[in-house]
């Protein structure tokens, strides 16, 4: 999962690259670069809710610590005023903008919303893996079933359908689903009977069905008009039901895969705990308008379309790396200042009020 956590982010930065960053822009009028392109951003589409998959994973069995909380929203506050200070200091940052509002109080202000769903996520899981305590598999997916129903088909059957309104998945109940399906997977899925070969193959068939889609819907929105309840890249939607298969699958896909070599073991243990941080760097706006702009100069982008697949998973990784070898420094940093005495024994502090709120409810 350490693999697959690396593998999503750099997914994530991909998907920013072209939407922050424009490169979609440059692709999405020529034929077959537009299909290529257009395919690798739907696969990558998916990765958001296996993030949130990863932690219901993890905190439906290890059960919840407030110390990761806090440090999580140390880390967040860390970036966040940091970059904003060192934004100011160079004037890219305008001191009456709104973005100095939201850099000063990210997680209130939705700067980051993954972090800011995350973080509510995170407070309610002791409660939610309460209540899953008391329910038999048969109950458990049921649960999934119906909070599919209405979270995910119903949106995907009547386009522009609220009724049960998750935002796209850009919100903490939507997060809520995924916790509870990962909680599941951890249960009660019995990987040996599970077949690598049939996930990868629902897994390519759902991209292409997407891939389609967003032909038909495109000609559709043209012929009649629809652009008010539809676009034409509606189930790339991360709680469209396709997505959610593909996350399924990508994710049961990696829990099969061992990882055995001392350098591979090495190389994931070292960018693994970074990824969030990556997350932090590249898409804090306006930061990440500098860094596209500063890539799709580099990249000469404009000069050969053919080139703009390889060109930008060459440069997601670079950026991928770069980001992360900050977060490194930054992460020796805190390891530093939380082993000292007074820091240490507040982080101790606050786990023992959580336990003794919550109890057994946290695990």
């Amino acid at each position: 999962l350490d693999l697959l956590r690396i593998v999503c982010m750099l997914m994530i930065v991909f998907m920013h690259m072209q939407t922050h960053g424009g490169i979609e822009q440059l692709w999405c009028n020529t034929q077959y670069i537009s299909l290529i392109m257009r395919w690798m951003t739907i696969v990558s589409s998916c990765a958001v809710n296996i993030f949130v998959m990863i932690s219901g994973y993890y905190l439906s069995n290890q059960g919840v610590k407030l110390t990761s909380l806090v440090k999580t929203i140390i880390q967040v506050l860390f970036y966040s005023w940091t970059i904003c200070v060192v934004l100011l200091f160079t004037k890219r940052l305008n001191p009456s903008s709104e973005d100095l509002i939201k850099s000063i109080c990210p997680i209130s202000f939705r700067k980051y919303w993954f972090a800011t769903s995350y973080v509510g996520l995170y407070l309610i899981s002791p409660f939610i893996n309460n209540s899953l305590k008391f329910m038999n598999k048969r109950q458990h997916c049921s649960l999934i079933v119906l909070l599919l129903i209405m979270m995910s088909v119903v949106s995907d059957i009547i386009p522009g359908s609220s009724a049960f309104n998750v935002d796209s998945g850009y919100s903490i109940v939507w997060f809520v689903v995924l916790y509870i399906i990962s909680s599941y997977i951890r249960k009660y899925v019995d990987l040996e009977k599970v077949s690598r070969k049939r996930l990868v193959s629902i897994f390519f068939i759902c991209s292409i069905f997407i891939l389609f889609s967003t032909k038909i819907l495109a000609s559709l929105i043209e012929r009649y008009s629809l652009s008010r309840v539809l676009f034409d890249t509606y189930y790339c939607r991360y709680n469209s039901i396709l997505i959610v298969i593909e996350s399924c699958c990508l994710f049961l896909i990696f829990l099969k895969i061992n990882v055995i070599k001392k350098w591979e073991i090495g190389c994931i243990g070292f960018f693994a705990p970074l990824s969030f941080g990556v997350y932090l760097i590249s898409d804090n706006n306006p930061l990440r308008d500098i860094i596209w702009k500063f890539v799709r100069y580099f990249g000469a982008f404009d000069i050969s379309i053919a080139m703009i697949p390889i060109k930008s998973l060459l440069f997601v990784f670079v950026v991928y790396v770069l980001c992360a070898l900050v977060d490194k420094v930054r992460m020796a940093l805190f390891i530093y200042l939380y082993q000292i005495k007074p820091v240490k024994e507040l982080l101790v502090w606050l786990d023992d009020k959580w336990n003794s709120i919550f109890g057994t409810m946290s695990k």
